[in-house]
């Protein structure tokens, strides 16, 4: 069993912390009696630290102890190693100034300094501070909360235009027609399969008719729902570069087709990277003292919209999601969280923009002693077992089991479409295919109008007819009640015009 102080031990600890002399240890290893990796066998370590986020150490009050990342890697590193280790709760705000300073501290008082994690900066080593591995990727990006897309996306209901720019797509239609006519021209006085009435006059209807049945031939000769039937060598020669024009066309298309349908259910932030926002004034935060506020200072010195907070990244998530913020900046580590709880990115609308600003990594702290204790073992040991564990993937499961245990969305650039997510971003929902229904129901809906103005003269015609037919009808209207028509067989009236009966 590890000899770890928990609780109640750190509670008597030293406050001042005393590091361990290890320089007895150096002749062991130079004559071979001691291997470097088992340094600190039977050594008992203090670790400065803190609560600097519940992932990396939290206090589990169902087990009455401490959790978290840096627990499970000192246990494993100490199972490894073969020593033993203590946390210490070191105050954090007792020194003032940047981090920098607070690190300077805390590194010649404690063997190993943790506090979640440190980026390893060239800084922070002319000081003294040398982190055995960095095991965590630190690489900064510049993150915003993009909006979500509104209710009825047209971008993705008409994406199955996207393929063909709108100068393709105006020639290929034009071509069709143009195709329609070129034949008409070509076949109309010899061929009687396709234009039976043969040859018209230019101002004709039967022209006009023939011209559209040729353009409508055009274009259903794309899908094979309609067919030529040349008798001269120019049609036949002008459909055999119709027939290749159109497979080479619905190639072209069909190959990109699938890649445009699926659209991104985001929309673009208004720039698309961090020297974008700083044009548009817009409100960048960063942590207080870090490194990367060092590197914005350097690059905008004069920016004005910088905010600096001294506190943890879901703070800054936080003020992100809540509109306090435009952009942040975050470790690509933090990112991968930050990115997977619900409470900062409820909607998944967390994503990096631009170019990474600064490649490093982070880690632990241990200050490069080779004289007074001789700490830097401590560095050379913890350092090839982290190795070790990164070779045989255990750092690795440690890592992921601690900062994103469950994935709420997509990981991090380019995973949209690999991995897990590959299946489901394949599919295309009916938002993606709304544009091609809604064109064939414009199709339908157009023939049943031509179909009803088509028949519509013909109605009119016999409700003329049966008009006429009404008007024929002889109706005399009744002068009075003496005076009704009284109409033998004979068709005579039976009165006379001095009003004598007959």
């Amino acid at each position: 069993m590890l000899h770890v102080w928990w609780a109640l031990g750190l509670s008597f600890l030293p406050s001042h912390g005393s590091r361990v002399f290890l320089c007895d240890r150096i002749d062991p290893i130079r004559n071979g009696t001691l291997p470097r990796e088992y340094a600190l066998q039977g050594i008992h370590i203090q670790v400065g630290t803190g609560i600097w986020d519940e992932r990396f150490l939290a206090w589990d009050s169902a087990k009455a102890a401490y959790g978290g990342l840096e627990v499970d890697l000192l246990d494993e590193l100490a199972r490894r190693a073969r020593f033993s280790y203590s946390l210490v709760m070191h105050n954090w705000t007792r020194t003032p100034g940047a981090w920098l300073d607070k690190l300077e501290e805390s590194i010649v008082r404690f063997d190993l300094v943790t506090y979640g994690y440190w980026f390893i900066t060239p800084k922070r080593m002319a000081r003294g501070a040398f982190s055995p591995y960095g095991f965590l990727d630190a690489q900064y990006w510049a993150v915003v909360m993009q909006e979500g897309r509104p209710g009825i996306d047209f971008a993705e209901i008409f994406s199955f235009l996207t393929p063909f720019s709108a100068p393709v797509w105006f020639c290929f239609l034009a071509l069709t027609v143009f195709t329609g006519l070129i034949y008409r021209f070509l076949e109309g006085a010899r061929n009687v399969e396709d234009f039976p009435d043969g040859a018209q006059g230019c101002f004709k209807r039967r022209t006009y008719l023939q011209a559209m049945d040729s353009v409508f031939k055009a274009s259903g000769h794309i899908t094979a729902a309609a067919s030529f039937a040349p008798k001269t060598w120019a049609g036949k020669i002008l459909i055999m570069s119709w027939t290749w024009c159109i497979v080479l066309i619905l190639a072209a298309y069909t190959a990109n087709l699938a890649s445009f349908l699926v659209v991104q259910a985001k929309n673009q932030a208004p720039f698309s990277s961090l020297a974008g926002a700083v044009l548009r004034s817009k409100k960048v935060c960063v942590a207080d003292g870090s490194a990367d506020q060092d590197w914005f200072r350097a690059n905008f010195p004069r920016y004005e919209n910088l905010m600096s907070f001294d506190s943890g990244p879901a703070d800054r998530a936080q003020r992100l999601q809540d509109g306090s913020c435009d952009v942040a900046t975050f470790a690509r580590f933090e990112y991968g969280f930050l990115k997977q709880l619900k409470s900062v990115n409820p909607d998944c609308n967390m994503q990096t923009v631009g170019d990474p600003l600064q490649s490093m990594n982070a880690g632990w702290m241990v200050l490069n002693d080779v004289a007074a204790s001789c700490t830097m073992l401590i560095r050379d040991v913890l350092g090839f077992w982290l190795l070790q564990m990164e070779l045989d993937g255990s750092l690795g499961a440690l890592v992921k089991k601690a900062l994103q245990p469950v994935e709420h969305c997509p990981d991090f650039l380019g995973e949209l479409n690999s991995g897990a997510h590959s299946e489901r971003n394949s599919q295309l929902k009916i938002s993606n295919m709304l544009g091609i229904l809604s064109l064939h129901a414009a199709g339908v809906c157009t023939a049943l109008l031509f179909h009803y103005l088509s028949s519509a003269p013909t109605a009119v015609q016999k409700t003329l007819e049966r008009t006429g037919s009404f008007n024929r009808m002889r109706v005399r209207p009744k002068k009075d009640d003496n005076s009704a028509d009284i109409v033998h067989h004979g068709g005579a009236p039976a009165w006379s015009e001095e009003g004598d009966l007959r």
